[in-house]
């Protein structure tokens, strides 16, 4: 069969390579000049850093298998055991690692000397634990349910927080329950290294671009970037290609569209549900320093309490700075941006007291994410929702059962199954 996958983030690329794979000549569209989606790469100084920075944990299977096919799995770094150091204002730091031991005993000895809290909040922390295995409802908040467990606001906002930031690109208050305990089952109680940290040892566009290319070139495929998609083709009721903006139509007997909903949407109006999801803004602040600040040994840390949740280390005195869950924000100006970003590492790193910041630039990605707040759950589509004979969907704010991460954007492309 002649394919089209129209969307070259990781969800099209991994439909593209599944589906090219599988003996299917694909031809894969990005109106970008780069494969890579959201997880995208700019220049700025002479040098290259992603836009935004993307993390991953050993719980994501899919997208090591698919590193793997495509012949970049050095693209990721792994952590050999789970180490996450946080900083919190006045210099006072404390790690989260796990210990050799079989999950969910792993993280307890780390849980209970996490110094952020006290000792009483500590010892209530196993009940959050013993009550994700079995999940929570869509109907509450994770704020809510977090509650419901005896969680006070300090391990609330110190730990739980945090975690599904992360995660979900939003706040203990804005997801679900449901959201919330999903990501302690299944980051924290499953598996003992299932939360060990991968991060990028490429920029973004090198780990995707270059190998999916490569590979659909010698599968048969092509790949067109700096192309959009203005329209849909059906013919009898089935998909039979796209039309560019340009003008020219691709035929295809099957066509796999790994857009945003929104986009999706406007080539197919009133068709999907999930066009009432609501969109997660992530923003950057890339600062250029005039020394390293972040301590010791560290390449990145946690920021506790401050608007600014992540701080990641760069080389050469470059910086990136993470605002997760930044809807309130996506819109501010970028000085006010730059000063929280400034503020954040002056509380919680002493490094910071004496350096000054030669260069800064802010990346907004306003819908970087769904939201998974209560409900959005039963708006998710499956790969085949919309009933179009030869049509599949993919991306991570399909029904992957995954939040909006790479690991989610790879199983929807794996999901994908087009038929003649």
């Amino acid at each position: 069969m002649n394919l089209v996958v129209a969307g070259g983030g990781l969800a099209g690329c991994a439909a593209a390579v599944r589906l090219a794979d599988a003996g299917h000549r694909v031809v894969l569209v990005e109106r970008h000049p780069l494969l890579g989606g959201k997880a995208g790469t700019f220049l700025w100084n002479g040098v290259r850093f992603d836009t935004g920075q993307h993390v991953a944990t050993k719980a994501c299977t899919a997208l090591r298998g698919f590193l793997e096919k495509i012949s970049a799995a050095d693209a990721i770094r792994w952590q050999s055991r789970l180490r996450i150091p946080f900083a919190a204002p006045g210099g006072k730091r404390a790690v989260l690692t796990r210990w050799p031991l079989p999950a969910p005993f792993h993280l307890l000895p780390a849980l209970m000397g996490f110094d952020l809290l006290t000792p009483e909040e500590r010892r209530k922390l196993k009940r959050v634990l013993d009550a994700a295995k079995a999940g929570a409802p869509e109907t509450l908040t994770f704020r809510e349910w977090l509650r419901a467990q005896n969680q006070g606001e300090a391990a609330v906002r110190r730990l739980w927080e945090p975690l599904v930031l992360a995660v979900c690109n939003a706040g203990a208050g804005e997801i679900s329950a449901r959201a919330g305990a999903w990501v302690i089952r299944t980051g924290m109680l499953e598996s003992a290294s299932a939360l060990d940290l991968g991060i990028p040892s490429r920029t973004l566009n090198a780990m995707t671009d270059l190998p999916v290319r490569a590979f659909l070139a010698a599968h048969g495929g092509e790949v067109r970037t700096g192309e959009g998609v203005e329209a849909l083709l059906l013919k009898d009721g089935r998909a039979a290609g796209v039309r560019m903006r340009s003008g020219e139509e691709v035929a295809a007997d099957g066509v796999v569209l790994a857009l945003d909903w929104a986009a999706v949407d406007a080539l197919l109006p009133g068709r999907l549900p999930a066009a009432r999801l609501k969109p997660g803004a992530i923003l950057s602040a890339v600062l250029r320093l005039d020394r390293e600040i972040l301590p010791e040994g560290e390449t990145f840390v946690g920021l506790v309490d401050q608007p600014a949740q992540w701080a990641f280390a760069k080389g050469h005195g470059f910086l990136s700075l993470v605002f997760s869950g930044a809807n309130t924000l996506a819109s501010r100006p970028t000085p006010e941006i730059l000063g929280l970003a400034e503020s954040s590492l002056r509380a919680c790193l002493p490094r910071m007291a004496g350096a000054r910041i030669l260069d800064a630039v802010v990346l907004r990605e306003k819908r970087a994410t769904f939201l998974a707040s209560p409900g959005a759950e039963a708006l998710r589509p499956s790969a085949g929702a919309l009933g179009v004979e030869g049509l599949a969907l993919a991306g991570a704010w399909t029904a992957t059962g995954w939040p909006a991460t790479m690991e989610g954007a790879v199983r929807s492309g794996n999901a994908v199954t087009l038929s003649a």
